[in-house]
């Protein structure tokens, strides 16, 4: 229902908005629902010495960020009251490619969703990360309870098309309006199943740019949970 929806918006979404609406959201939520989370904007990452690591933020409106162990922090109360917790964010959490002139000719519609990389993590195929799986374990909250579906791996670039949205978003919109299939025949869609299905979606769509390689979705927690709402395909015999 509508009123069960809360949307924030570019000066609404800055990082006290956010947690203010989540704060409210743990207080509605009764034991035994189920929540959603979605996050869509920047990301950035920036090395931080006492961890010995690149140190993943999400970037909201006024800048001040949220690294991954304050939103998994922030997430834990809803994760300790609902009976599930479901979390996706399509955001860019890497420094893989640098936004020059050449570059943005290269990408054509596509856009990283990054900003303000450290030079220590511009490559960071070669440091350490720290990740949301660690960082929700660290804040106490069990990843059986928790599905969290992020849009690239962390040495990975996001992509976004200004018109159309971030490219993880599009797949896994195609997918939960009937693409994504019961591979297993358990009788329902698991969250397993639609990332599969939203990354085939996704390298289908890059297919066309050979000059770009497809970022992959991840998955952490519960890989069988299943999302309601999901329309399935329809079979084939």
């Amino acid at each position: 229902p509508a009123g069960n929806i809360t949307e924030l918006r570019d000066e609404q979404a800055t990082r006290a908005g956010v947690a203010r609406a989540i704060a409210d959201l743990q207080s509605r939520v009764q034991p035994g629902d189920r929540v959603f989370v979605y996050w869509s904007g920047h990301g950035s990452r920036y090395h931080d010495p006492q961890e010995s690591a690149c140190v993943e933020t999400l970037i909201p409106h006024d800048l001040k960020d949220f690294t991954h162990r304050e939103f998994a922090q922030l997430l834990k109360p809803l994760g300790d009251k609902a009976d599930k917790l479901f979390v996706v964010y399509d955001a860019c959490h890497s420094g893989g490619a640098k936004q020059s002139a050449a570059t943005r000719s290269l990408l054509g519609d596509w856009r990283p969703k990054m900003s303000g990389v450290s030079e220590q993590c511009s490559q960071p195929s070669n440091v350490k990360t720290r990740s949301f799986a660690n960082a929700v374990t660290a804040a106490g909250m069990g990843l059986g309870d928790v599905v969290h579906i992020a849009s690239s791996r962390p040495d990975e670039v996001s992509f976004d098309n200004p018109q159309s949205g971030g490219l993880a978003t599009q797949s896994l919109l195609r997918c939960l309006s009937g693409q994504a299939k019961d591979m297993d025949g358990s009788g329902a869609i698991t969250a397993d199943e639609l990332v599969q299905c939203a990354q085939a979606q996704l390298e289908a769509t890059l297919r066309p740019h050979p000059h770009l390689i497809p970022h992959h979705l991840t998955l952490a927690g519960n890989k069988q949970f299943v999302p309601n709402g999901i329309a399935q395909a329809p079979s084939s015999s």
